[in-house]
């Protein structure tokens, strides 16, 4: 999924080192040099302070000039590793479960876990988000520092690749299969979660004739 984002940088004279949990073969094949690190994304305790360490000695190697973070963990882990030596920009695709969901046993441990996300916010050179309320959420909670907020319009999809990956029937002869010649087709592929919109894809409306497939993961 970063790879378009990696080939655009070298494309500005970037010099890259990819950094992941599996053994690198889709960067590799792209002439993208990687590296793997060892990082669970539900371990807790000792494990933490392992991947701390793992991410100190890869800056160390690569001799970073700055790092830029996915996701929830990484997000917390990298700026707390580097420790400002080098600038680290995060990029926040959602806030997951603990901070999006309204119930119980993800309000009352939010205060203590957003301890650690401010900590990290202080060591942070920017942050990335993919829409408004997540900015308002961490603007809100102090868990980035003023001015370091940066909005982008999403991550984007590549459906070019996705069409030239695509062997199977034509669009027109599955519409005609599934009984769908003139109708609006709207695929979601995500959680089934209310957090994500479902029940509005799925309000009725009398005049669209949209069908909705989903798929859970």
């Amino acid at each position: 999924m970063r790879i378009p984002f990696l080939l655009s940088l070298r494309e500005r004279g970037f010099r890259l080192t990819a950094v992941s949990v599996d053994n690198g073969t889709a960067f590799s094949r792209r002439g993208i040099p990687h590296r793997r690190i060892e990082f669970d994304p539900f371990a807790t305790g000792g494990a933490q302070l392992s991947a701390l360490r793992s991410v100190r000695r890869l800056v160390a190697k690569t001799r970073s000039d700055i790092i830029q973070s996915f996701d929830t963990k990484p997000n917390l882990l990298t700026p707390l590793s580097v420790r400002g030596q080098v600038p680290v920009v995060r990029t926040t695709n959602g806030l997951g479960w603990t901070f999006s969901s309204l119930e119980p046993g993800a309000l009352g441990p939010r205060p203590v876990i957003c301890s650690l996300p401010w900590l990290a916010s202080l060591l942070t050179a920017a942050t990335v988000f993919q829409n408004r309320d997540d900015r308002a959420f961490f603007e809100r909670w102090w868990l980035t520092r003023k001015g370091t907020a940066r909005l982008i319009a999403g991550s984007g999809s590549d459906v070019g690749v996705a069409a030239a990956s695509h062997g199977g029937l034509s669009a027109a002869v599955m519409r005609e299969q599934f009984g769908l010649l003139f109708a609006e087709i709207v695929i979601f592929v995500g959680g089934l979660t209310r957090q994500k919109g479902i029940p509005t894809l799925l309000a009725p409306t009398a005049d669209s004739g949209i069908v909705a497939t989903l798929k859970g993961y």
